[in-house]
């Protein structure tokens, strides 16, 4: 939990500015950081693709949301810092949402499905190199058609 006394003379998270037992970061920071490097570093091809599906799938039509995320299944990469800033607000927003979803699942939304493709979305966009092209396009519509036809997507 962020420390919002600036008199506080406890050590603090570099991330979060929570209070840590001496370290530069804490525990929940530090699980989190390892969580995502493993999900950038153990992503198959058909990993990254459901995950620039998750992409294309949650930009939205309405002005100024979800651009990032249109940007991101567009090109199949990270463009800028700026970019995956972008990418981290737009998908938190996008998680909150799904947690806070009270009608349930329905035929054409479940929301416990679309919080875990969110998070490994997440988890990938917090490790991926900038500029670094996940899939080539060859590639994308490869994995994309298979995908469809097993129905995984």
């Amino acid at each position: 939990m962020k420390c919002t006394d600036d008199s506080c003379d406890l050590p603090h998270c570099r991330k979060c500015h929570g209070h840590t037992l001496g370290a530069t970061i804490c525990e929940g920071c530090t699980i989190e950081e390892e969580t995502a490097e493993r999900a950038w570093d153990s992503a198959t091809p058909e990993v990254l693709a459901i995950a620039l599906n998750t992409a294309a799938e949650w930009h939205s039509d309405q002005a100024g949301k979800g651009l990032a995320a249109l940007r991101l299944s567009s090109t199949r990469k990270v463009q800028s810092e700026d970019h995956r800033a972008d990418l981290i607000r737009e998908l938190g927003d996008d998680i909150a949402y799904c947690e806070s979803y009270e009608d349930g699942k329905t035929e054409d939304f479940d929301p416990q499905h679309e919080l875990g493709r969110l998070r490994c979305l997440l988890n990938i966009i917090k490790r991926a190199p900038v500029g670094k092209e996940w899939l080539t396009t060859r590639e994308m519509f490869a994995q994309h058609e298979r995908l469809h036809r097993e129905g995984v997507i």
